[in-house]
C-alpha cells in the first residue's frame, strides 16, 4: 500500500521541540524565583507566567496530548487533549502565513459565517484557521500535504447507503 492509499495518517509535534521550550520556560521560571528572593516585585509575574508555559509544554509532552491526523473525511487536530474535526469539504484551501517569525499552516472556510471567529481571524492574520503547529515538516510541505489529502478526498466518491 503506497503512502497515495493511507486512511489515516497522524503527525506529532516534534519532542525535542516540546522538551526545549519546557526547558527555556523552567529556567525563566526559576529566574522569576531568584527575583522574588531579592525583593523585586515583577518576579512574581515572570515566575506565573513561564511556570505555566512550563507546565504546558511538560503536558505536551505526554502521550497523545497533540496530533493532527488525516483521515479521508477531513482533519484532526488535538492540543492539550482537547479535539477538534474538520471536513475536508468544510475548507476552501490551504496555504502558508507569517505570523511574527513564524510560517504556520493556515486555511479558509467554504462558509465563513459557520465559523465563529474566522472573519476577525482573517482581518487579523489574512487566514480564517491555522494549525498549531507543523508537526515535524516545513509548513509549505505540510500545506502541500494536506492539499493532496483534501484533493484526493473530495475527487473519490462515496458510496451511497440505499
Amino acid at each position: 500500500m503506497g503512502e497515495d492509499d493511507r486512511q489515516t495518517l497522524t503527525l506529532r509535534p516534534r519532542r525535542w521541540k516540546m522538551a526545549l521550550y519546557c526547558a527555556i520556560s523552567a529556567g525563566f521560571t526559576v529566574g522569576g524565583v531568584f527575583m522574588i528572593r531579592n525583593g523585586v516585585g515583577k518576579g512574581w509575574f515572570v515566575a506565573g507566567f513561564f511556570g505555566a508555559c512550563m507546565l504546558v509544554f511538560l503536558a505536551l509532552l505526554m502521550p497523545g496530548a497533540a496530533y493532527l491526523e488525516l483521515t479521508r473525511d477531513g482533519f484532526r487536530v488535538r492540543s492539550l487533549w482537547r479535539s477538534h474535526f474538520t471536513p475536508w469539504s468544510a475548507v476552501a484551501g490551504f496555504g502558508v502565513v507569517r505570523i511574527s517569525h513564524r510560517a504556520m499552516v493556515s486555511y479558509n472556510f467554504t462558509d465563513v459565517a459557520a465559523h465563529r471567529g474566522a472573519r476577525f481571524s482573517r482581518a487579523l492574520t489574512g487566514a480564517e484557521g491555522a494549525l498549531p503547529d507543523s508537526y515535524g515538516m516545513s509548513a509549505q510541505d505540510l500545506a502541500a500535504l494536506m492539499t493532496a489529502w483534501r484533493a484526493r478526498a473530495l475527487a473519490v466518491p462515496r458510496p451511497t447507503e440505499e
